[in-house]
């Protein structure tokens, strides 16, 4: 799940049959494959155009028919939106985004002390992900959605930064020795400890009480 211009955009698949209307009132049937929708009624899918050849955005407004390919049903545009989120819904990525989202605090700390020296790197997302697919224990099938989820999450600021750390003193408390160490490792994963990072744990340690 990711944000972006006010939208919430969540992963999906599915391939459909689509008749659209384009802005230029251009009417043509296509085979799409679904890789992400925004759940709004004034939004708009990505997905990879048989005929183009390519990912496009098309917007909810400008589909007048769609057949789903993998069942058969006709589906009524108005209703797409929300046949994309029962989708989702049943999708294991979105157990993905919960876990995500219920350890938000933990995963600020991480990507704020991997990016604090200015550097957000491979190495560092890459460890950041592998942490998420073993505590959410979805396994490495799901590295790829998890290091492409930390690569768009959000660069927290100090602000963040302190936010997260209070939340952890209130929900987390008994985690806060394994979540030190996990930073650690993060600072660790390029194989070089800048001094912003150390200053980092310096501080963490502090609010931490540890």
């Amino acid at each position: 799940m990711t944000q972006k211009s006010g939208f919430t955009i969540l992963p999906v698949g599915g391939s459909f049959e689509m008749d659209y209307i384009n802005l230029d009132g251009v009417l043509s049937r296509r085979i799409i494959d679904v890789r992400a929708f925004v759940f709004s009624g004034d939004g708009y899918i990505q997905a990879f155009c048989h005929e183009r050849r390519a990912v496009r955005t098309f917007k909810y407004g400008g589909i007048i028919g769609l057949v789903d390919l993998e069942t058969g049903e006709v589906i009524d545009p108005a209703h797409f939106c929300q046949h994309l989120k029962a989708r989702y819904d049943q999708a294991p990525e979105r157990q993905m985004d919960v876990f995500i989202s219920d350890l938000a605090p933990i995963i600020d700390i991480l990507v704020y002390t991997a990016y604090c020296d200015g550097k957000y790197a491979p190495s560092e997302q890459r460890y950041i992900a592998q942490w998420l697919t073993d505590k959410s224990e979805m396994g490495t099938d799901f590295l790829a959605y998890a290091l492409d989820r930390m690569k768009k999450h959000p660069v927290p600021d100090f602000f963040d930064f302190s936010a997260a750390v209070r939340a952890v003193n209130q929900r987390f408390p008994e985690w806060r020795p394994a979540i030190l160490e996990y930073a650690r490792n993060v600072a660790q994963a390029d194989r070089k400890i800048t001094d912003e990072e150390t200053d980092v744990l310096s501080v963490l340690e502090r609010l931490f009480g540890i």
